[in-house]
C-alpha cells in the first residue's frame, strides 16, 4: 500500500482510462476517486445511466506497474460487461 497515504499517481489512473475508453466506446468513462483513499471507482455511463463499474484498490495499483497490460490479461472489460451494474473489484 502507498505508505504516504497519498493518492495514486495520475499516470496510473490515465492508464486505466486508456484501457476502458476504447473498450466501452462510445460510452462515457468517468473516474471517481474515493474520498477515503481506499481506491478509485470507474463508471461506464450512457445517457446518465451507469452501465458498468470498476473499483481499483490501492494495493492493486502498488503491485502492478503496467496497468493496461494487467487489465487486458485479466480481461477486465469482459468481466465488467458480465457483472452489469455490480462493481468489479481489483484488490
Amino acid at each position: 500500500m502507498n505508505p504516504s497515504g497519498a493518492g495514486v499517481a495520475q499516470e496510473k489512473v490515465e492508464a486505466v482510462l486508456d484501457y476502458l475508453r476504447p473498450a466501452f466506446a462510445p460510452d462515457e468513462v468517468a473516474h471517481l476517486p474515493k474520498a477515503d483513499e481506499i481506491g478509485d471507482l470507474f463508471r461506464v455511463i450512457r445517457k446518465a445511466e451507469v452501465l458498468h463499474q470498476l473499483m481499483i484498490r490501492r494495493p492493486f495499483y502498488d503491485r502492478h506497474d503496467d496497468l493496461a497490460l494487467m487489465l487486458k490479461q485479466m480481461n477486465v472489460a469482459a468481466r465488467m460487461r458480465k457483472s452489469g451494474t455490480q462493481i468489479v473489484y481489483l484488490l
